[in-house]
């Protein structure tokens, strides 16, 4: 009884506001359960015969269905044209899509670092509801940095690194493993027919221009790369050198 006391006491996260919906979202609870689940490696075990997948998917924010927390579209947002979907530290984003084909895909999304506290942009993704393995319950989207001076020396001729200021722009990333123990980019499994995909946020606002599920790609032999090489007419490079200095970036993250 005592705990049934406090579990009304709690109470529930808001619900989902409809996306077409003129009425502001309510801000609500993280809904991100951390008990284990299952490991990439298990994952593509599991779909270990499936095909990979046989064309490219967008999915744009006409595509978005169900939202909660700081959710806005906005219309040519920082340069880009069409809609974007902003998405603040509170807030998940649900988009539904359909595909034609099942198979494996990778997924990349294109977005913006909107103002936070400098930190890396952290999301939670799930694909029909579930989260489909650990690797994707935090994904870092990292920000963009550029030198805010030039690099200086002191008395003794050592270079002073200059300070930092953050240069946002549109940029994309495809799903990856944050801990490195796959380089390759992260597969899905989608079946034919209607999936959705949700964003939850887990850390700092960013802005998502649109998504692309493009079919996963078996890595090639060097044998084959060598044959694609002399088939396109490339050949081995010979009296190039080039020396960059690795403080000169022009970026970085």
């Amino acid at each position: 009884m005592l705990l049934a006391g406090l579990l009304l006491s709690v109470g529930l996260p808001g619900g989902w506001a409809a996306a077409e919906s003129t009425d502001e979202p309510e801000d609500t609870q993280s809904t991100i359960q951390y008990q284990a689940g299952l490991s990439y490696h298990d994952y593509l075990e599991r779909y270990k015969d499936a095909e990979n997948g046989s064309e490219s998917l967008r999915v744009t924010a006409q595509q978005l269905v169900r939202y909660s927390g700081d959710v806005t579209v906005r219309e040519n947002l920082f340069g880009r044209e069409g809609l974007s979907v902003e998405t603040g530290e509170s807030s998940t984003a649900e988009f539904r899509f359909s595909v034609a084909a099942s198979g494996l895909y990778t997924l990349t999304v294109a977005y913006y670092p909107l103002e936070g506290k400098s930190s890396s942009i952290v999301r939670s993704f799930r694909l029909d509801g579930e989260l489909p393995y650990e690797e994707v319950r935090e994904v870092d989207f990292p920000r963009r940095w550029k030198d805010a001076g030039e690099i200086t020396q002191d008395r003794n001729g050592n270079d002073i690194r200059p300070s930092q200021e953050e240069a946002p722009a549109w940029m994309t990333k495809s799903l990856t493993d944050g801990m490195g123990y796959y380089t390759e980019p992260l597969q899905f499994y989608l079946a034919a027919g209607e999936h959705t995909l949700s964003f939850e946020a887990v850390k700092e606002p960013m802005a998502i221009g649109e998504l692309l599920f493009a079919p996963a790609e078996s890595t090639p032999s060097y044998a084959q790369v060598q044959q694609s090489y002399a088939q396109q007419g490339l050949t081995d490079t010979t009296g190039y050198f080039r020396k960059l200095q690795g403080e000169a970036a022009a970026y970085k993250s």
